[in-house]
């Protein structure tokens, strides 16, 4: 069989089944999937990122979809305000902002397909690994008839066949000549959230073995489970907080107020109109609440990884540079 008839029987053995997942089952990359499609339901778009993503501006309302291998974000929105500084971009938009990271970023395609909602029309990015960093579903609102010039501007044949290639793993561990006393002292001199990425690096420290040596006052290990408890507690709460979801190439913010959740014996959701969080809580090792000193005051977020050690999700109470932290973001930590 091929690998597109072996997606499609696995769809109707598992109608729900998202395509990581069966990318996953069939051995192969999502990206593969995907140009198997191609003639059919998929058109390869050549890489020109930026410009693909400026013409989204004129699509109206749709929904940006960020997911790594443990957690999808799912928010609807605008692209408007879009900026990009070399392959970094940024795009505060109505409903989500955007990281944009356009090293990683290999692979695109429009993919077309009826479903029980009806026709449903993407644009889906991948890295060089084959693995989606982004996607924008269009909505009901949308303009199709953008979508398709996009399509008929972008769109090619000529562009080869993709070649994944497995990527590098982070480190799981520092240096053998980690120096935890200076890397404590960086960490209590830290003056806003953004330098302790940096911080990180200067270190050649992965993320979570960070956590793992901070400051004793600033780290804290958590049960999973602390989780699901936050999100539910968070729906009974007048409080805006923020969502950091992240692939390869792109970061997901979503900030407001949450209202609804509902659980499986496999994943934790928010179902809330306008954004959609989905947490496979059978893929979380570890989640750590974590602190760190800024000139506004302490800043604290709930960061969980899953089990090859990287950050799949990260929650803070919302707030803009030169604010304080909302005290009823730590209390709903504190209780919890």
């Amino acid at each position: 069989m091929s690998l597109q008839a072996n997606f499609e029987d696995l769809k109707n053995q598992q109608p729900s089944i998202r395509a990581r997942d069966a990318a996953n089952e069939l051995g192969v990359s999502e990206a593969e999937i995907v140009e198997a499609q191609i003639g059919e339901s998929a058109t390869r778009l050549r890489p020109e990122w930026k410009e693909i993503l400026f013409a989204c501006r004129d699509l109206g309302e749709v929904m940006a979809l960020t997911r790594n291998e443990a957690v999808v974000l799912e928010i609807d929105g605008q692209f408007i305000d879009l900026s990009f500084d070399g392959m970094i971009g940024l795009g505060l938009e109505p409903g989500f902002d955007l990281r944009i990271f356009l090293f990683a970023w290999k692979y695109g395609f429009a993919v077309e397909k009826d479903s029980p909602r009806g026709r449903m029309r993407s644009l889906q990015f991948f890295d060089a690994a084959g693995v989606a960093v982004f996607k924008i579903w269009l909505r009901s609102a949308s303009s199709v008839e953008v979508y398709d010039l996009i399509v008929e501007k972008f769109g090619t044949t000529n562009e080869p066949p993709i070649e994944v290639k497995e990527l590098d793993k982070p480190a799981s561990k520092g240096p053998d000549d980690f120096d935890q006393h200076e890397f404590q002292k960086a960490w209590r001199e830290l003056k806003d959230t953004h330098d302790f990425f940096p911080m990180l690096r200067t270190f050649k420290l992965p993320r979570l073995a960070a956590l793992r040596c901070g400051p004793e006052e600033y780290v804290e290990q958590v049960p999973v489970r602390t989780l699901q408890a936050l999100l539910d507690e968070l729906t009974t709460r007048d409080l805006e907080i923020m969502f950091f979801v992240g692939s390869r190439g792109m970061i997901e913010i979503f900030t407001g107020q949450i209202h609804t959740t509902r659980h499986s014996d496999t994943w934790w959701n928010v179902l809330d109109k306008g954004m959609n969080l989905h947490i496979n809580q059978t893929k979380l090792k570890e989640a750590w609440v974590v602190q760190k000193p800024t000139v506004d005051g302490i800043v604290t977020s709930l960061e969980v990884f899953d089990h090859d050690e990287n950050l799949v999700l990260s929650v803070f109470g919302a707030r803009k540079p030169g604010n304080p932290e909302l005290q009823g973001w730590r209390d709903v930590l504190s209780s919890l």
